[in-house]
């Protein structure tokens, strides 16, 4: 509910929350996943954001540009390996800043 009225949209406000210094994670040179709870935020090609979950686990909806998941364009949790090639690259986004971005609108 607050990141649906943050202002400039959920887009929009994903977009312009701070990304975790050191350039984007790299799917094909960095196992592992960075720490749960980090969101992954992809701007080339689909823009999409997802969650890691787990210690080999990233969880959101719609992930069918990113990850193969067998076409299912619902809530999925997919491995790392199952990047799409060309998708290796995501920024990072601490939970914690889009909490406290949400928690600023009300």
């Amino acid at each position: 509910q607050n990141i649906v009225a943050i202002p400039q949209g959920m887009q929009g406000a994903m977009l312009a929350l701070p990304q975790v210094p050191g350039g984007p994670f790299n799917f094909a040179a960095a196992p592992p996943l960075p720490a749960a709870g980090t969101v992954l935020l992809w701007t080339g090609g689909a823009t999409h954001s997802a969650v890691v979950t787990g210690a080999d686990a990233v969880t959101g909806y719609n992930q069918v540009a990113q990850f193969a998941v067998g076409g299912n364009v619902g809530y999925t949790t997919a491995p790392a390996a199952n990047i799409i090639p060309g998708q290796n690259l995501c920024q990072q986004i601490l939970a914690a800043d889009i909490v406290n971005t949400a928690g600023l609108v009300f």
